[in-house]
């Protein structure tokens, strides 16, 4: 890891503390749809609720997506239903780049009942969470845009 990823990493750490973001629950974990139970829980939407903390929370996600993929590297930015929206959305809104949402299952109409938006063919993605376990509703989210025509291979 580099310095300036540590850097962003406190900073990140220091505004999800700041904003009460962070939960603790030892007694009486809280439960994850992948089935494990955690003592700890990110609540992401409320440090977001925070307009300095949200400005702060995006150029850092912003600095480090750069960092790892480029100023090319993606070309559509892709949420997972529900949580990643919100993140998502306001990260393709700073990238000036194309917006889609992926459910979870497909709702049975629309030319691709797994994607909301209009995704190009051959798009590469950038799938956006606002929590990762174990991955395994996240590989479902990638197959469903793959399947859609998308390239994804950073998440």
């Amino acid at each position: 890891m580099t310095d300036e990823a540590a850097e962003h990493g406190a900073r990140t750490a220091q505004i999800l503390l700041d904003t009460g973001a962070i939960l603790l629950r030892p007694q009486k974990p809280f439960m994850f749809s992948s089935g494990w139970a955690s003592p700890v829980y990110v609540d992401a939407h409320r440090a977001l609720s925070f307009p300095m903390a949200r400005r702060a929370l995006l150029e850092g996600a912003e600095a480090r997506i750069q960092d790892a993929l480029g100023y090319d590297g993606f070309d559509t930015v892709a949420a997972t239903e529900q949580g990643g929206v919100a993140l998502a959305a306001m990260l393709a809104a700073r990238f000036h780049l194309p917006f889609v949402t992926v459910r979870r299952r497909p709702q049975g109409f629309g030319a691709d009942a797994h994607i909301e938006g209009a995704l190009k063919p051959g798009a590469r993605c950038l799938l956006v969470s606002d929590v990762t376990t174990d991955g395994r509703s996240k590989i479902a989210y990638c197959r469903a845009l793959r399947r859609a025509g998308a390239e994804v291979t950073q998440i």
